[in-house]
């Protein structure tokens, strides 16, 4: 019986992820896919309509989805171009983005103690990098000025926030946490990093890894899980974020992998991850947002709204506009454009205010209209900095290639 009743369960996610880019489609990708999935748990779980609720099994496919996500944010990332000056400057931006969040939060919530305020703080300045990635593909801007210089404050901030969450938000002191960070560090070194190398130079496993490519074996996607799994599990027993062992596998992942092998593991990452686990993430998340939260304070929630924009994007903008950080971006035009990208942000938010809620730092109601907040930054923002685009330099995106 409790078997059907998981089934049951899990068909009405799967159909709630299969509608996700059909009506995206429909909405001729204005309401991307990612909104559409978090609506339709708020629609179909709890809520409102309650056909499908919370589960342990469920509850491991979303993490699994999150954990994915960030792997792609992590290999997507450069290391390279965070030692140049673009890199530094865009982690000056997004430290005073920080400091201004967490400044504003304290004037306006006095009661809360400096790890919810930096929680809020971390939700209001993060960057969607995994959401923007096929937004900014499809409206032909990936390989632009702008989108290179999105890539860039965008995986900043992804990391940014991760580093903060491990040190600070963990509920222990802060030389600890940093101390198990460093544990973290060298455990990965040591238990993952050093026998992949050493597997590497072996001959007959060269061999399976080339001819387990494609095909029924898939043997680099099924190392590819191993090592994601490994590090979160770790990062679970350190009592560390699991977003943390995520990224950090994306970012080993993409340091061992061949350059010509990139753009086929990218492939296959993103069908994997996309076809389900991501999907059912924010399904789940969507499940948990309480509907009488924004309904007690809609005004709350557009005050988050406006100071994502403000916080994140107004940074971004003015740093772009006066000190040039993005090489090949000039004007105000494009400076709004990489603002109003840059204040996209909806998985960093998820995961916080999912972590600080279980720890009692934030109230569900909070979490809700901050994840809320997000989801509207993803449904607006993208759209008015595409339509900011040159319509020479980067053709609109096909209602098939939005949907």
């Amino acid at each position: 019986m409790d078997s059907a009743h998981d089934f049951a369960n899990l068909l009405w996610i799967v159909l709630a992820v299969a509608c996700g880019p059909v009506l995206a489609r429909l909405t001729r990708g204005w309401v991307p896919d990612t909104v559409w999935l978090l609506l339709l748990g708020i629609v179909l779980g709890p809520p409102v309509l309650g056909l499908m609720g919370h589960g342990d099994s469920i509850g491991l496919i979303s993490d699994l989805g999150l954990g994915l996500l960030f792997l792609l944010a992590g290999f997507e990332l450069e290391p390279s171009v965070m030692r140049t000056r673009q890199g530094r400057w865009s982690w000056i931006v997004w430290v005073v983005s920080l400091g201004l969040a967490v400044a504003l939060a304290a004037l306006i919530a006095r009661d809360l103690d400096v790890f919810a305020l930096v929680a809020i703080g971390l939700a209001l300045t993060s960057t969607a990098l995994g959401t923007l990635l096929p937004i900014l593909k499809s409206a032909g801007a990936g390989s632009t000025p702008v989108g290179r210089g999105v890539l860039v404050h965008g995986a900043v901030g992804e990391l940014g926030p991760v580093i903060v969450i491990a040190l600070l938000l963990s509920g222990r002191s802060f030389s600890l946490s940093a101390l198990v960070l460093v544990m973290f560090v060298v455990i990965t070194a040591i238990g993952v990093v050093l026998p992949l190398r050493v597997l590497r130079t072996v001959p007959v496993v060269r061999r399976i890894m080339l001819h387990g490519a494609s095909g029924t074996s898939q043997t680099v996607l099924r190392t590819v899980m191993l090592i994601l799994v490994a590090l979160m599990l770790l990062s679970a027993v350190l009592d560390l974020d699991v977003v943390l062992g995520a990224f950090t596998a994306g970012m080993l992942i993409k340091a061992m992998t061949p350059p010509r092998a990139v753009p086929h593991l990218m492939s296959g990452l993103e069908s994997l991850s996309y076809s389900i686990f991501i999907p059912v993430f924010f399904v789940h998340s969507g499940m948990g947002i309480s509907l009488s939260a924004v309904a007690d304070s809609p005004l709350v929630l557009l005050a988050f709204f406006a100071a994502i924009l403000a916080l994140r994007g107004g940074p971004i903008m003015l740093g772009e506009a006066f000190i040039h950080i993005t090489p090949g971006v000039h004007g105000a035009r494009e400076s709004i454009r990489m603002g109003l990208y840059g204040a996209t942000g909806l998985p960093i938010i998820v995961a916080v205010t999912a972590l600080a809620t279980s720890n009692d730092l934030l109230s569900k109601d909070l979490g809700s209209l901050l994840v809320l907040a997000g989801a509207c930054t993803v449904l607006v923002f993208p759209a008015l900095a595409n339509l900011l685009a040159p319509a020479a330099a980067e053709a609109p995106a096909s209602p098939e290639e939005r949907g």
